[in-house]
């Protein structure tokens, strides 16, 4: 039986307000060690910039750390509403779908843990449920030398929490103060994340050096683990069953292939996930805030929370309008740089007629133009900034296509004015597109 250690994954501080807060871990860098959760998030947050939100597929789980000032409320579209105090939980199983909406319970900061596991496929069409756990309650393991485990889900040595989950999971709250052994099933993924001091995490095939906001994924055949302090520490031990299946991750769900994904989108957009209204104090301000904090981590999945399905785009409109917006782009670009490079005549024979008819400052600028229209057409999509100048440069192309069809009927050149009405078709199709459809988000 062997253990085997991922590399250190350090954990990344995001959104350094007074409203939110957090320190991810980018679980990638575990490398291909198959574990159930797809997000992990130390977060601290103050007032209420969670609107309410959908979830399928996975369960959304959140822990309140017994160090946090505040507590947390969790409602959902099941009719729980409810709080739960420092050391409490709150398992949210999606399943087919739920909305949920979880806040700091009164003024004061909550510190708390954030995870995302995936369910397995047999389990992502359940029907939803809220589990909770409420502070206090987990139970707790000691040692003679001060060494405390809080069994919140699972179970450690001969302690089972009262939380009991559809899919095998250990969640365990450690503080240590001289050193601790566990051990790590077969073919079992356990991340260990340090909270606060520094770790010597050991087992018969490796050891790590661990210090505050550092994580390693165990993985293997089996076997112990022990992890030891030199002062006092803390830290997170989460643990399942490996889960080595297709994922796609897109906004607020967590499934198999497209085809589940769009049924869920369906399913929200349909009501079938139920309807939950936002607290009336809730603000654009903090559902900006958000926003910004999602963006900031690049994850597709969380930029999608807090916006609803009705107005989110289908994958099909943005394949649609990219394959348009690259289409035009190619055309002008290509079109604008010959207006630059080539001499009028050479123009002519190539079959722009008008070539020779307009003064060279002008066909100049024309190619000018289209050159910097065809950039605007994909730059801003791709950075994801000034994401108005696509819009700009869509409408330009539609004002340019307009003057191009009165020119061609004053001279009488009927035959390339379908043309230029297509081109003035696709124009405003991705104008409009980018504007009510598929929007681009900015940074």
């Amino acid at each position: 039986m062997t253990v085997r250690f991922s590399p250190v994954v350090t954990a990344q501080q995001r959104g350094r307000d007074d409203a939110f807060s957090v320190r991810a871990l980018d679980l990638a860098g575990f490398g291909p060690v198959h574990s159930p959760v797809v997000v992990f998030d130390d977060f601290r947050v103050h007032g209420r910039p969670f609107p309410p939100h959908p979830h399928a597929g996975f369960a959304a789980v959140t822990y309140v750390f017994p160090d946090s000032d505040g507590a947390l409320r969790s409602r959902d579209s099941l009719g729980n509403d409810f709080v739960v105090g420092p050391g409490g939980l709150v398992w949210t199983q999606a399943g087919r779908g739920v909305i949920h909406h979880e806040v700091p319970a009164g003024t004061r900061a909550l510190h708390g843990l954030q995870l995302f596991v995936n369910a397995r496929a047999s389990n992502k069409l359940n029907p939803p449920k809220t589990l909770k756990l409420p502070g206090g309650v987990a139970p707790e393991w000691t040692s003679e030398a001060g060494d405390l485990v809080r069994v919140v889900v699972g179970s450690f040595r001969d302690l089972q929490s009262s939380l009991i989950t559809d899919e095998a999971f250990t969640l365990l709250d450690v503080e240590l103060r001289r050193d601790l052994a566990f051990h790590l099933p077969s073919d079992d993924v356990a991340i260990v994340y340090v909270v606060q001091g520094e770790l010597d995490v050991a087992s018969d095939a490796d050891e790590r050096h661990l210090s505050v906001g550092q994580s390693i994924a165990l993985h293997g055949t089996g076997g112990s683990v022990h992890v030891a302090a030199k002062a006092p520490a803390r830290f997170i031990v989460a643990s399942a069953p490996a889960l080595d299946e297709p994922i796609i991750v897109d906004g607020p769900f967590i499934m198999n292939d497209a085809a589940q994904i769009e049924a869920a989108v369906a399913r929200y957009r349909a009501g079938g996930m139920g309807r939950l209204d936002p607290l009336s104090s809730d603000t654009r301000n903090a559902f900006e805030q958000r926003h910004q904090h999602e963006r900031a981590r690049g994850m597709d999945v969380s930029n999608a929370y807090d916006t609803p399905l009705s107005q989110r785009p289908s994958r099909l409109w943005r394949i649609a309008l990219w394959l348009v917006q690259i289409m035009l782009a190619t055309f002008f670009g290509s079109s604008g740089l010959a207006k630059l490079l080539v001499a009028p005549a050479d123009l002519v024979t190539m079959g722009l007629n008008y070539a020779e008819d307009i003064p060279r400052g002008l066909l100049l600028f024309i190619g000018a133009a289209e050159v910097a229209g065809a950039a605007g057409l994909i730059l801003p999509g791709l950075l994801r900034l000034v994401p108005g100048m696509t819009l700009a440069a869509a409408a330009g192309f539609a004002v340019l296509q307009s003057c191009a069809i009165c020119l061609h009927v004053m001279r009488e050149e009927f035959g390339v004015v379908p043309f230029n009405i297509v081109l003035l078709a696709l124009a405003v199709l991705v104008a409009w597109g980018r504007t009510t459809q598929a929007p681009f988000e900015p940074r």
